[in-house]
């Protein structure tokens, strides 16, 4: 799976959510603070990562701000040894049988 850029559920045309199976991983949102157009982008959800991996930064436009955002997370995949991967075909709920067995301890 891939990163997935969205706009924001509140409808803002200046802040997006990033998104990689389903779960947000991080943000780009326009400055409006600043004269000139600067997009901040974030990654969020990494707990631990290398020292020298960038969560956040500033870009110029909102592009430059997805491929930073892209390139820290692929670098923190890299760094914590995973892939990311295609995701399986949904297929229907199988039952599963579960045997338990309870005793008494004497």
């Amino acid at each position: 799976m891939s990163l997935t850029v969205h706009p924001h559920p509140d409808g803002s045309r200046d802040e997006f959510q990033v998104m990689h199976a389903g779960l947000q991983i991080g943000s780009i949102k326009k400055m409006a603070m600043t004269s000139t157009e600067k997009w901040l982008w974030t990654l969020s959800s990494l707990l631990i990562g290398a020292p020298d991996i960038d969560i956040s930064g500033v870009a110029t436009t909102c592009e430059e701000a997805g491929t930073a955002i892209r390139e820290s997370w692929d670098r923190w995949l890299d760094w914590a040894e995973l892939s990311e991967r295609l995701a399986p075909p949904s297929r229907a709920a199988e039952p599963q049988v579960l045997s338990v067995t309870i005793s008494k301890i004497e």
